[in-house]
């Protein structure tokens, strides 16, 4: 019964948003998997306020440099900065 609320409640959050409740659950899962993966891989897995705080660094240096960076899309290996 916890688990039917849990995926109704996440559905109505992706719906919110406007993100299709199968991609939001496909996001988690590869997010999952990913942790599992720098697990294996003995990679360091950093808190996400220190990947938010990266992430304004950068943004900020790219504002600085006049460099605007493609928009993001979670099945892409990186950000590719694209001149103005």
């Amino acid at each position: 019964r916890a688990a039917a609320w849990v995926l109704a409640a996440l559905t109505a959050v992706a719906r919110l948003h406007g993100v299709s409740p199968s991609l939001l659950f496909q996001w988690r899962r590869r997010m999952a998997e990913g942790g599992q993966e720098a697990v294996r891989a003995d990679e360091e897995v950093v808190p996400i306020s220190r990947v938010r705080e990266l992430e304004n660094r950068v943004r900020e240096l790219e504002r600085l440099l006049g460099i605007s960076p493609r928009p993001f899309h979670p099945d892409a290996a990186c950000w590719t900065p694209v001149r103005r």
